[in-house]
């Protein structure tokens, strides 16, 4: 990838910050709920090319999705340095089975909660995508088709659907504008919509763990062999040990911050910062946020939930 750079944010050895027992027994209950819902377990899972290829297949059955490249978590930097860096949880490129060349692009997101900014969220994606396809210089057309798919526990729209398609179109006459894209939220917990028995089996699996064909075994048997690693184990609570290091270092920061510079403004943007990180990393909920900012920085109910809409409207 050239136009959207890979990173790694870099780690110090913090000695002082190490988990503390209670925290650290609280990581590992985390470890043992986990499931394929979690982002970390899905990669690790989806890292079998034969499972990404087959779920690919269940979603997009009209596709005729033969050969893919190795699935990918991307970390990426945006357009420039001073805008929005995104993670994507899995990227797949689907290649040609004569040479090898990409013919499409996917990404797919494991979602937990609800969130009422994913649609903004699924726009940004979609052009990360785009930057990600042409090269500086290149031509529009070779734009190839681009997916992205967030994969939901929960109703984003409150409508009881199973899969909810969205594409462009022109609202005076509904046609499509051709430009190759497409958005879909899946959602396990839907009831209604016309979705494959196959794609419906691996729904089931992710909302309840129940296996009803060869494709949900293998995946809750790949999905036990992470759980049962060591490795991954230590990975995982390496992981929440390091995010929970930046929510402590963004405390740190704003209070220093506040000190030195006696801005408000300061202070409210890394604690905009650890909000964001709690929604879309942590999966916590807007009650438990606003706790955490009531219990940990001290300020007013009515000033938690006023950062909590302010730091959903910019993600």
């Amino acid at each position: 990838m050239d136009s959207m750079k890979s990173f790694e944010a870099p780690l110090e050895t913090r000695t002082d910050k190490l988990p503390k027992d209670q925290t650290l027994k609280e990581y590992e209950r985390q470890w043992e709920k986990a499931g394929l819902e979690d982002n970390f377990v899905f990669f690790k899972v989806m890292q079998d090319k034969s499972l990404c290829l087959e779920l690919l297949q269940r979603i997009f059955p009209g596709l005729d999705i033969v050969k893919i490249a190795a699935p990918e978590q991307e970390k990426v930097t945006a357009f420039a340095n001073d805008t929005k860096s995104i993670r994507m949880d899995l990227l797949v490129r689907e290649v040609d089975n004569k040479n090898d060349q990409v013919i499409r692009i996917f990404n797919l997101e494991m979602q937990v909660v609800s969130n009422r900014v994913l649609p903004k969220r699924s726009r940004y994606y979609q052009s990360m995508l785009d930057v990600d396809i042409l090269e500086k210089g290149g031509n529009y057309e070779e734009l190839m088709p681009s997916y992205v798919v967030f994969i939901c526990l929960k109703d984003m729209f409150y409508d009881n659907r199973v899969k909810y398609t969205f594409k462009n179109i022109c609202k005076e006459n509904y046609e499509e504008l051709g430009d190759d894209r497409e958005i879909i939220f899946l959602n396990a917990s839907g009831e209604f919509g016309e979705v494959s028995e196959e794609l419906q089996n691996f729904l089931d699996f992710l909302r309840n763990k129940t296996t009803k064909d060869e494709f949900t075994r293998r995946l809750g048997e790949s999905v036990k062999r992470v759980k049962e690693s060591s490795t991954m184990r230590g990975e995982y609570i390496k992981m929440i040990t390091e995010r929970s290091f930046w929510v402590e270092e963004g405390r740190e920061q704003g209070r220093e911050e506040g000190r030195e510079e006696g801005r408000e403004q300061g202070r409210a943007e890394i604690l905009k910062k650890n909000i964001r990180l709690f929604k879309d990393e942590l999966h916590k909920t807007d009650e438990e946020i606003i706790v955490y900012l009531e219990q940990v920085f001290g300020v007013s109910e009515e000033h938690a939930k006023s950062l909590l809409t302010e730091s959903l409207l910019t993600l």
